[in-house]
């Protein structure tokens, strides 16, 4: 019984130092606003007009079910993880509808490129965001329609 409670501690410290190594990750690259922050909603700029980036819809229920192989490629090379691109995906400041009818998803972490069928088709860490899509966040926190 001895050598079992302690096979259930050792489990126990690498589960909470995995957990912690992710939260560290997560850390690293985002800060969620504290609970209870009010702050902009993709609801806030339904029918807004954002150039190329389309224009501002309510967030469609959609979830990352597969990404594609340019998808795929652009995470490794930008070092966004999936769980990042997630994250985008289920907390973002804003949603677009593009022309070719995907969806655009931003927040300050990264945007997502999903497709009507929840497949990724690319993506973007906060450090690979263009000008336009930098005054696009400037225009989402000051709330300006």
């Amino acid at each position: 019984m001895r050598n079992g409670a302690l096979w259930a501690r050792r489990r126990q410290k690498k589960i909470a130092a995995a957990a912690a190594r992710s939260i560290l990750w997560g850390k690293r690259r985002c800060q969620f606003p504290a609970a209870g922050a009010v702050g902009p909603k993709p609801a806030d700029f339904i029918g807004e007009d954002f150039g190329k980036y389309g224009v501002g819809v309510a967030k469609p229920d959609l979830e990352i079910d597969y990404w594609t192989y340019h998808a795929n490629k652009n995470a490794t090379a930008r070092a966004l993880s999936f769980d990042e691109m997630r994250d985008v995906v289920a907390n973002p400041l804003l949603v677009t509808r593009q022309s070719n009818s995907r969806f655009y998803y931003l927040n300050d972490n990264g945007a997502v490129v999903v497709d009507d069928y929840g497949r990724v088709v690319a993506n973007h860490g906060s450090s690979d965001f263009k000008p336009g899509v930098i005054n696009m966040l400037k225009r989402v926190h000051s709330g300006e329609n």
